[in-house]
């Protein structure tokens, strides 16, 4: 952020000089303009003092000299005015270019640090919970706890490279098997899953029992657990996720609401960047990689639906996904 901002500054400062510095030279030039035409004017008063030609000649000259120097400066000032525009143009152009390059740097550092600290984590358990089943002798109970631990960790390991694979594919041509889904079975089993996880956060599926969507099961699945567990994450511990579907106009609505904190509006056009995440690695406590929004994007794209991002009332998010009927 702060070698941002220097840049900012410094394209400031180079744009601000070179545009004193085109000012000073255009100064200069039309002052140099100035004094030929006067030269001229008084050369050709010295001539008619000193000869025989009429008035009516002496006119002419100075209207032609008048004439050359009014071209003159407009060419200066139009020059200046076209080479200071294309200045300003030129080095915007340079800072924005730069601009996205420092911030895909950005996410892809942020991207670096969230994926070694979520790929060691579960690694490091599991490695302590064999290293405990090694050393040590332990009860059923102790064992079994430790057993589900690792389990646990192993599924957030594999969910990590699932993502990481899904990511990879999206950016090659997409293959979709479209067939009709039940979306309140679908939701209701990766409720059941996720509030193994978040036992203190209540998942409510509103989904009318009969509803069903044309899309590919496998990567809507990803989709849904990405929006569900997304809205688990940024939610306070005893706060409710409601999962709703409606039909709005020719279009079939699905909600998924929460009640955390909210998303800026700026936030809102970001978020479904590839690796984008509020904040930094430093200061962030939720976990993730800053693929789940957009994943759950690019997959709904590629079916040809909608993901948009609104407030929920009094406070939360609402992601809604618009399907055409």
């Amino acid at each position: 952020m702060i070698l941002g901002k220097r840049i900012q500054y410094l394209s400031i400062l180079v744009i601000t000089y070179m545009l004193i510095s085109m000012g000073w030279w255009t100064i200069l030039l039309n002052k140099k303009n100035q004094e030929t035409y006067e030269s001229k004017i008084e050369l050709i008063k010295t001539q008619f003092a000193t000869s025989s030609n009429n008035q009516i000649s002496m006119i002419d000259q100075t209207k032609d000299i008048m004439r050359e120097y009014k071209s003159q400066r407009t060419m200066i000032y139009g020059e200046a005015i076209v080479f200071g525009l294309m200045l300003i143009a030129g080095i915007w152009l340079i800072y924005n270019t730069f601009k996205k390059e420092y911030a895909l740097s950005q996410q892809q550092n942020n991207f670096l640090l969230s994926i070694t600290h979520e790929l060691k984590t579960p690694l490091a358990s599991i490695g302590l919970t064999l290293d405990t089943f090694k050393k040590r002798k332990l009860s059923d109970a102790q064992t079994q706890s430790l057993t589900n631990n690792a389990l646990e960790e192993t599924k957030r390991l594999e969910n990590i490279v699932d993502n990481i694979l899904v990511t990879s594919r999206l950016q090659t041509n997409p293959v979709l098997n479209k067939e009709q889904i039940d979306l309140w079975e679908m939701i209701n089993e990766l409720s059941t899953k996720l509030t193994i996880q978040y036992p203190n956060q209540k998942i409510i599926n509103d989904v009318p029992i009969s509803q069903t969507i044309s899309a590919d099961k496998e990567s809507f699945k990803i989709v849904m657990k990405n929006l569900i567990e997304n809205a688990l994450k940024y939610s306070p511990s005893d706060s409710e996720i409601r999962l709703r579907a409606f039909a709005e106009s020719s279009h079939l609505i699905i909600a998924c609401e929460d009640q955390g904190e909210g998303i800026s509006d700026y936030e809102k056009k970001r978020v479904t960047e590839k690796f984008y995440r509020v904040g930094s690695e430093e200061t962030r406590k939720t976990k993730g990689t800053g693929l789940g929004l957009y994943l759950a994007d690019q997959i709904i794209k590629s079916h040809g639906y909608e993901l948009s991002i609104a407030d929920n009332v009094p406070k939360g998010t609402i992601i809604n996904i618009k399907i055409p009927q």
